[in-house]
């Protein structure tokens, strides 16, 4: 039942992180999203708007580490919930701790720009692992409805019925 209620926070949560992201967008115009960092909307009078999305993205990646505890049984699996975990410690980092502006010497540095950087050290290669792991991990385990691997080898090992296949199961004309 928890990992019911998990899975439920971790869609409201990711749901709440596009939105303020997309919202962003919008109110701060003059950053282009396809060449600027998401934390640079922490930047100005609109950070508190980043800070609940950084939030509630690490809200989602902890709450789908804690929804996916009891599908996911391999090792590999285990370590990428552990590191989606971590990722959500980062991400919740980066809203306590807003970046410094772009042009800031290292030297000149705020904490709380040092911080930011080290939740992006830890959270950034975290999501990315734990991705790749959860994914091999899901893939390589058995459906439960069928039994048969899910991963994307599944149709060669078992036998394809698609409608291309020697066993057309469409009807004739």
């Amino acid at each position: 039942m928890l990992s019911l209620y998990a899975a439920r926070a971790a869609i409201v949560a990711a749901a709440v992180s596009l939105v303020t992201l997309a919202a962003l967008h919008i109110l701060k115009p003059d950053l282009h999203p396809s060449r600027t960092m998401i934390s640079q909307y922490a930047l100005g009078p609109y950070g508190r708007v980043m800070a609940l999305c950084f939030a509630a993205f690490g809200v989602a990646s902890g709450s789908l580490a804690v929804a996916m505890v009891p599908t996911v049984r391999s090792l590999g699996g285990r370590i990428g919930i552990a590191l989606l975990l971590t990722a959500a410690v980062g991400l919740v980092m980066a809203a306590r701790f807003p970046m410094d502006p772009v042009s800031t010497p290292p030297a000149q540095m705020s904490h709380s720009g040092r911080m930011h950087g080290v939740a992006f050290l830890i959270g950034l290669p975290c999501q990315i692992f734990a991705v790749l792991l959860l994914s091999v991990a899901l893939g390589s385990q058995p459906s439960p409805a069928s039994g048969h691997s899910t991963n994307a080898i599944a149709p060669a090992k078992y036998g394809s019925r698609s409608p291309h296949s020697s066993g057309c199961m469409c009807a004739r004309r």
